[in-house]
């Protein structure tokens, strides 16, 4: 045994936080002569994940598309709880003005590339992703650089010409 104000207590406990989880733990008494024990409280809590990294946006697979792809975040970065969905949104790039950005759209978190059809062919967008768990979404990631929806921009014709000639007798 172990003279009073001299014990120690070594434990550990693994918890995975999915939300807000509150753990009481109980260490024995360790010496003879005082049996009282020490209660300590725990609380875990669990946040939104951290900000991705920007997504890279290049010419997607078919006209009118691009292709935005990220990296996955690691276990650390998740918030302390599951990541359950990337999601991304999109813009027209016009370095003049600030993005007019799509709604966000959720893919599973599996995924870390899309390919965003239905787009202007030939002009330059931008992307954002964000990670998103049980407690929410994270930070929007910085904006990618731009990335050009493949096929070619349609053209304007030109203007008819007309040419006139003067005929003389």
């Amino acid at each position: 045994a172990t003279s009073p104000g001299n014990s120690t207590v070594t434990s550990t406990t693994t918890l995975n936080a999915t939300t807000n989880v509150t753990a009481t733990f109980t260490p024995d008494a360790i010496d003879d002569i005082n049996t009282n024990t020490k209660t300590v409280k725990i609380t875990v809590s669990a946040t939104t994940p951290s900000k991705m990294s920007a997504p890279t946006v290049a010419n997607g697979s078919t006209d009118g598309s691009i292709a935005v792809s990220w990296s996955a975040l690691s276990s650390g970065d998740n918030g302390g709880s599951e990541i359950t969905n990337y999601e991304y949104r999109y813009a027209l790039f016009n370095e003049n003005e600030e993005p007019s950005w799509s709604d966000w759209t959720s893919v599973s978190s599996g995924t870390t590339s899309v390919n965003k059809t239905g787009l202007s062919k030939g002009k330059k967008y931008v992307a954002q992703v964000r990670a998103k768990n049980s407690i929410g979404s994270g930070t929007p990631s910085n904006t990618s650089s731009y990335g050009t929806a493949k096929g070619e921009a349609a053209q304007t014709p030109n203007a008819p010409s007309i040419s006139l000639s003067r005929i003389s007798y």
